[in-house]
């Protein structure tokens, strides 16, 4: 029951926004049966039988040289397995392969492989039986330093593998694994395996079953023991950092990169399953817990909860790292995901830093190079590096007002402004015999970011290169991460790391980037009666009739925009002159929280709430709901803003068959090492529209957006998710099930029903 009632949480939480809805209501069937069975588990455990170590049926020692790698991949495979793409420049590995054929063919051959036997059983059974034999004993554990032990069916190419062993090795982990690239076209049973888009590492005292790496020490000493008894493997991801006692920064999971776990609708149809012959994993589990001494008092012993993923630590990417000290922003992130305990500091001493830098950076002369790109921004901008780069691509322009300007030698141009709004500063400058002086046409793109969005510079440059390598004309850089930043359109803009770019019908504002041309033909039209750009997001890919592929987000790089309480803090600490002072913040609310008042209300009561709470004006109130309709952020006068704007350019997104102030993903254009796993497996992952796609050999997967809804389809037969206030109703053809509590027949948790309570399944034709 709590590995259920854990993984509906975690899901429920750590999903992207939309799917929010998708994910509790999908895992409800699987929670409800697998709840009953897990708790009657626990309950009557009987002694585990113990598993005699498999015969081996045949071993061959091919006795290949393997140049002395130290890195070994053990692989038990199958008729339908993928490592024979591992493989594919296996000229370039740095390790070396050792398999466990228990296919259906009486003869197998690898003659590259440094181990092959033939058997038949389980994964884990299998590898503990070839640890046990003589080659093992007397060569293969003294020659290798670490040890990888992939599910067959994993998607990965030989770079891939070769990163892991490195990674591995550099930070001198004990246990570890590589993360999924996208839940997507991946299966996982948490949302925290899945690619993060900030991270080198995450420090973790969980690491899952399906590609766990180890030190040989430990392979040996702890690892192999715990494998006797495992049919399935359940429990051994929790067991594993407990025998090692939680080793500080020595556990994690690899975000550097990434490989696929093709869901069950993606395998190939002759691809067997080990559950087929009623094997029970959860006797196994409960099983291996008890002969291992791993329960809730023994983790609470080392300040660990029993079965919950929690986040011990991270190692930043560099330009990430960076982006947060230039905002002055420290992030504690030991966590539980399920309660997303993060906390952000603010450190004045950080902020005042880097601005001191880029201050001096701005009163160095400006080196004379021909640039073909402008940024301009307004305010101060703290990204600028230390030194200025020669071979920088772009000029700047900085818009200041009067009475806190500051000397910009380095600045193209420094342009002195009091009009209220970013966007009136903007148009009060384009309308300026100074802009005219720039002489503009010699540009071909130009970059108009916030003066609070803070930046890796070297990465301006690589915007301005996926914009021509793409030909776009309008474009917006991904943001970072929704733990510090903040965007109104946050689902559209956050990074996905497996792309290179997203196809869009909306930019935000913050910082959009524009072929010249085209910003000197529509856009400048569009800052005369904008204020603070309020609307203009939907506008502006309007004014280009939605032309295909010519609007995107750019998940290649990334910003950072600190949230308002963030930046508040920040001011207020700066008037204080509080420069050593940390301000500890809790994270902004996410959508679960708003659920909160309205559970507490229903507590006590059987009867569903009044479908009168469901109204637009309660959903409005919702923090991150972005898709849904909103008013624009500022009140009145914003939306005032709004109305005027397209009145004057006739919006009507209906017209190109858009929805009225939609931001819908088009296509992605997928990373070259995320395609070319995808092509391994044979996978395609489509946009269309509102629907995404993920097809294997013709069996298609759709998700459509509609609305309220989210609509899943497999071979015509649909799921419907509609969310509705704070309740979710998922609509199915056949019977109806319909509560606001547990089911009579499971006992329920307090875990349990916070996501029951929230949740309603109506399975029927209706």
């Amino acid at each position: 029951m709590a590995r259920s009632v854990t993984l509906a949480r975690r899901c429920f939480q750590e999903a992207p926004l939309w799917l929010q809805a998708v994910v509790p209501a999908c895992l409800m069937l699987g929670l409800i049966t697998s709840g009953v069975f897990e708790l009657q588990t626990r309950l009557t455990l009987l002694p585990e039988p113990v598993h005699p170590r498999p015969t081996i049926l045949q071993s061959l020692n091919f006795g290949v040289q393997p140049g002395r790698k130290t890195n070994l991949v053990i692989a038990v495979v199958g008729d339908t397995s993928m490592h024979p793409r591992w493989m594919a420049n296996f000229q370039d590995a740095n390790w070396d392969l050792a398999v466990v054929y228990s296919g259906n063919q009486t003869q197998y051959a690898c003659p590259d492989c440094v181990h092959v036997e033939i058997n038949k059983g389980a994964k884990w059974l299998l590898v503990y039986g070839f640890t046990q034999s003589t080659a093992w004993q007397n060569e293969y554990q003294h020659r290798y330093n670490v040890v990888y032990v992939p599910d067959d069916d994993i998607l990965q190419t030989t770079s891939t593998i070769n990163s892991v062993f490195n990674i591995h090795a550099q930070h001198g982990l004990l246990l570890s694994q590589p993360v999924l690239c996208s839940w997507l076209e991946s299966h996982t049973a948490s949302w925290d395996m899945v690619k993060g888009p900030t991270t080198v590492l995450r420090y973790t005292n969980f690491v899952e079953i399906m590609v766990p790496l180890f030190s040989m020490s430990v392979f040996n000493h702890t690892v192999i023991r715990t494998m006797s008894h495992a049919e399935s493997g359940w429990g051994l991801d929790w067991l594993w950092p407990f025998l090692l006692g939680y080793p500080s920064e020595k556990v994690a999971i690899i975000d550097e990169v990434c490989v696929i776990h093709p869901k069950a609708q993606l395998q190939p149809p002759t691809k067997s399953s080990m559950y087929a012959n009623g094997h029970s994993p959860g006797a196994e589990e409960f099983g291996q817990y008890a002969r291992f001494g791993y329960d809730a008092d023994a983790a609470r012993d080392y300040g660990m909860p029993m079965r919950v993923a929690k986040r011990l630590g991270q190692l930043w990417q560099p330009w990430y790292e960076a982006m947060l000290q230039q905002a002055g922003l420290q992030v504690d992130s030991t966590y539980i995901p399920v309660e997303r305990e993060v906390k952000l500091m603010v450190n004045t001493s950080l902020h005042l830093q880097h601005v001191q830098q880029s201050q001096a950076t701005m009163l160095q002369a400006a080196p004379i190079v021909l640039r073909t790109n402008l940024v301009v921004v307004t305010g101060h901008p703290t990204w600028l590096p230390a030194t200025i780069n020669a071979s920088a691509t772009w000029d700047l322009v900085i818009i200041q007002n009067p009475s806190a300007a500051s000397p910009c030698p380095a600045c193209l141009l420094t342009f002195k402004s009091s009009a209220v709004g970013r966007y009136q500063q903007l148009w009060q400058l384009v309308q300026s015999d100074k802009w005219k002086e720039l002489h503009t046409e010699q540009y071909q793109y130009v970059y108009l970011p916030d003066g609070d969005v803070y930046h890796a510079a070297e990465q301006i440059d690589r915007m301005f290169e996926v914009m021509a390598q793409y030909d776009l004309l309008l474009a917006h850089p991904s943001v970072c991460s929704d733990i510090e930043s903040d965007s109104h359109l946050m689902d559209m803009l956050k990074r996905q790391p497996t792309n290179v770019l997203r196809y869009v019908t909306a930019v935000d504002i913050l910082a959009p980037l524009f072929d010249m041309t085209f910003f000197q033909d529509s856009i400048v039209h569009t800052l005369q009666d904008a204020t603070y750009g309020h609307g203009l997001q939907w506008l502006w890919p309007f004014l280009i009739g939605y032309a295909p592929r010519k609007t995107a987000v750019l998940d290649e790089v990334c910003v950072l925009h600190a949230r308002d309480d963030l930046q508040a803090a920040l001011r207020s600490a700066l008037h204080l002159q509080s420069q050593q002072q940390s301000v500890a913040l809790k994270p902004k609310p996410r959508w679960s929280s708003f659920l909160a008042p309205a559970k507490q209300s229903w507590a006590g009561s059987k009867k569903l709430p009044p479908r009168a709470r469901y109204t637009a004006e309660a959903l409005s109130t919702a923090p991150g709901r972005d898709f849904l309709p909103m008013r624009a952020p500022g009140g009145q006068e914003a939306q005032q803003e709004i109305d005027m704007q397209f009145k004057r350019f006739g919006y009507k997104a209906e017209l190109y068959g858009v929805k009225h102030c939609s931001a819908d993903l088009v296509e992605a254009v997928f990373q070259p090492w995320y395609q070319e796993m995808l092509d391994m497996g044979s996978i395609q992952v489509c946009l269309h529209g509102p629907c995404i796609q993920v097809c294997l050999r013709g069996p298609c997967i759709q998700v459509c957006l509609r609305g309220p809804c989210i609509q899943v389809c497999l071979h015509g037969a649909c799921i419907q998710v509609c969310l509705h206030g704070a309740c979710i109703h998922v609509c199915l053809h056949g019977f109806t099930y319909a509560s606001m509590e547990a089911p009579p027949d499971i006992p329920a948790s307090a875990d349990m029903m916070e996501v029951l309570s929230c949740t309603h399944i109506h399975l029927s034709s209706t």
